[in-house]
C-alpha cells in the first residue's frame, strides 16, 4: 500500500502548492475601514435633506413653491431651510420670488421666519430688501420689523418696519419713512420724508403722514400728510396733496426746469412770475406732463400766496379762506378765484404807494408773460393806499371793484355800488368812480344807482352829474347840474381872547 501513502502525500503537496500560489496571487487582504458619518448642520434635527421642494397647490392653480438647499426637521415639526426661495405665482396679477439665507418655520407651518439677506422681486421689477421678515402665506404679506429698502426703476426708498400686502399690492412703512424719485443720471428730483407712509402700487398713491417734508423741482414742501399721486411708472409726480399746516416755499412755484434754489427763485422773481410762496390749512397741486410745471393750485383754510419784488415789480400777495389758481408754463397767473375774506396786497415802489384790496370774494384773469391783467373784487370792497411823503393815505370803499392790471400793478379802478373816497381833508361819494392811480385822477357820475356825484373839503361841498378830481393840487371840474356850497371859514379868535 505504499504507493496509496505516496499518493496521499503528492495530493496534500499539491493542495499546499496550489494553496500558497493563490495567497501569492491575491496578496495580502486588505482590512476595511468604516466610512465617517455624515456631517451635520444641526445635531439636534431629527431629519437632514438636501435639494428640497415643498410645492402649495390649490386646486388647478400652483399658489406657491418652497424651495431650499438644506431642509432640517425637528421634533414637534419645526423646519429650518437654508439657501431658501419662496416662488408665488399670480398673486394680485404679480408673481413673485422671495430669498433669504435661512428660513424658520413654526410647528403649523403658517409662517416663514426669513433671515439674511432677504429678498422680495415682483415680476414688474419692484423689490424690497431686508435682513430680517417674515412672511404668512394664508394672508399673502411679507412683514420687516427693522431697516429695509424698496425700489422700482427710478424710485428708491427706505424706512423702518414695514408690511407688504402682496394680494392687495400695498407696502406700509410704520417708520422714518424716506421716499426719493430719480432721473436718468440717477440725480435726485423729488424727496419725501415723513414719519410713516403708505404705497398703494395699484393706484400709483404715496401717502405719508407725521412731519412730512419734501424737495421737489427746488421746491420746499411741508405739510403734516401728504399724498403724491405718480406717474403710471412711479418717477414722476402729478399731483400732490397736502395737509395740516401745508406750505410750499422756493423753487418760482409753478415753474419747471430749476436747476438750484437760487437760480430757479431768481429766475421766477426776476421775470416778476411764478408764486414765491404758498400756505393753508390745505393745499392741492396739479402738475403738468412734465412732473415738474405747476398748473393749478387749490387753497383751502386761510389760503395766502405771494411772490417777491423783483427789479421791476414790487412784491404781491393774495390771500382768502379759499383760493383756486391756473398757472402758465412760465408761471404766470391765467386763472384766480378767491373766496370768503380775500385780500390783494401790492407792495410799494419808487413810483407806487403800497395798496390792499379787501372784498368777500374775487375773480381773476391773466396771461402768460404778463400775470394778471384784470381782477374783480364783489361785496364789502376795501381799497386802501399807504400814505406817502409827497401825500396821504386814501381809502375807497364799495361794493364792487374791477381793476385793470399791468406788470401786476393796478393801472385802473372802477368803483361801483355806493362808492366813498376819503382822503386826509377830502371826502367824495357817488354811484361809480373811476380812478387811474399813474395819472393821479378820480372822477365820479351816477351810475346805475344814479347816486349824485359829491365832492367836500374844508371849505366847499360841490354837487354835479359828473365830477373828476386832480387829486395832486386838488382841482376839480363839475360838469352838468351843479351845486356848490361854501362853508365859512372859522373866525379867528379875538385879541385878549375874550369877547363882549
Amino acid at each position: 500500500m505504499n504507493w496509496q501513502k505516496r499518493a496521499r502525500l503528492g495530493v496534500a503537496v499539491f493542495g499546499i502548492a496550489c494553496a500558497v500560489g493563490v495567497y501569492a496571487v491575491m496578496g495580502e487582504r486588505v482590512q476595511q475601514v468604516a466610512a465617517p458619518p455624515p456631517q451635520r448642520l444641526d445635531p439636534k434635527a431629527v431629519i437632514e435633506s438636501q435639494g428640497n421642494i415643498l410645492q402649495q397647490v390649490r386646486g388647478t392653480r400652483q399658489d406657491y413653491i418652497i424651495e431650499a438647499a438644506q431642509q432640517l426637521t425637528y421634533e414637534g415639526g419645526a423646519t429650518k431651510l437654508v439657501g431658501v426661495k419662496v416662488t408665488i405665482n399670480n398673486r394680485g396679477g404679480r408673481n413673485y420670488t422671495i430669498t433669504a439665507r435661512e428660513a424658520r418655520a413654526g410647528e403649523q407651518q403658517q409662517e416663514l421666519h426669513l433671515e439674511g439677506e432677504v429678498k422680495l422681486v415682483a415680476s414688474d421689477g419692484f423689490e424690497i430688501a431686508t435682513d430680517e421678515a417674515f412672511f404668512t402665506e394664508s394672508e399673502g404679506r411679507v412683514r420687516a420689523p427693522g431697516a429695509f429698502t424698496f425700489q422700482r426703476g427710478r424710485m428708491l426708498g427706505s424706512g423702518v418696519g414695514m408690511d407688504y400686502d402682496e394680494t392687495n399690492d400695498i407696502l406700509s412703512i410704520a417708520g422714518m419713512a424716506d421716499v426719493r424719485l430719480t432721473d436718468e443720471g440717477d440725480n435726485t428730483i423729488t424727496e419725501f420724508t415723513a414719519g410713516s407712509g403708505v404705497f398703494t402700487r395699484a393706484e400709483h398713491l404715496l401717502s405719508l403722514t407725521g412731519d412730512v417734508h419734501a424737495l421737489h423741482n427746488e421746491q420746499v414742501i411741508d405739510a403734516t400728510q401728504a399724498v403724491a399721486h405718480l406717474t403710471d411708472d412711479d418717477s414722476g409726480i402729478s399731483a400732490i396733496e397736502l395737509r395740516e399746516r401745508a406750505s410750499v416755499v422756493g423753487g418760482g412755484v409753478g415753474r419747471g426746469g430749476g436747476v438750484g434754489v437760487s437760480s430757479a427763485v431768481g429766475s421766477a422773481v426776476g421775470s416778476g412770475k411764478g408764486l414765491d410762496t404758498m400756505g393753508a390749512d390745505e393745499i392741492d397741486l396739479a402738475y403738468a406732463e412734465d412732473g415738474q410745471t405747476i398748473e393749478r393750485v387749490a387753497l383751502r383754510g386761510g389760503g395766502i400766496v405771494g411772490v417777491s419784488a423783483s427789479e421791476t415789480t414790487a412784491g404781491r400777495q393774495i390771500a382768502g379762506e379759499t383760493l383756486d389758481i391756473l398757472l402758465a408754463a412760465d408761471g404766470a397767473i391765467t386763472n384766480l378765484t378767491g373766496r370768503d375774506g380775500v385780500r390783494l396786497d401790492l407792495g410799494g415802489t419808487a413810483a407806487a404807494p403800497a395798496r390792499s384790496v379787501k372784498a368777500k370774494s374775487l375773480d381773476g384773469n391773466g396771461e402768460s408773460g404778463k400775470g394778471l391783467t384784470a381782477v374783480r373784487f364783489r361785496d364789502d370792497v376795501e381799497y386802501r393806499e399807504e400814505a406817502r411823503k409827497d401825500r396821504a393815505a386814501r381809502l375807497v370803499l364799495s361794493r364792487v371793484l374791477q381793476v385793470a392790471m399791468a406788470n401786476d400793478a393796478i393801472d385802473s379802478a372802477v368803483f361801483t355800488g355806493a362808492v366813498r373816497f376819503d382822503e386826509q381833508g377830502l371826502q367824495a361819494s357817488g354811484g361809480e368812480a373811476l380812478y387811474e392811480p399813474g395819472k393821479g385822477t378820480l372822477k365820479l357820475i351816477g351810475g346805475a344807482e344814479k347816486a349824485t356825484p359829491r365832492v367836500a373839503d374844508a371849505q366847499v361841498t360841490v354837487e354835479g352829474t359828473t365830477i373828476t378830481i386832480e387829486l395832486v393840487g386838488r382841482t376839480m371840474t363839475a360838469d352838468g347840474t351843479v351845486k356848490t356850497t361854501l362853508r365859512p371859514r372859522p373866525a379867528a379868535p379875538r385879541a385878549g381872547g375874550a369877547s363882549g
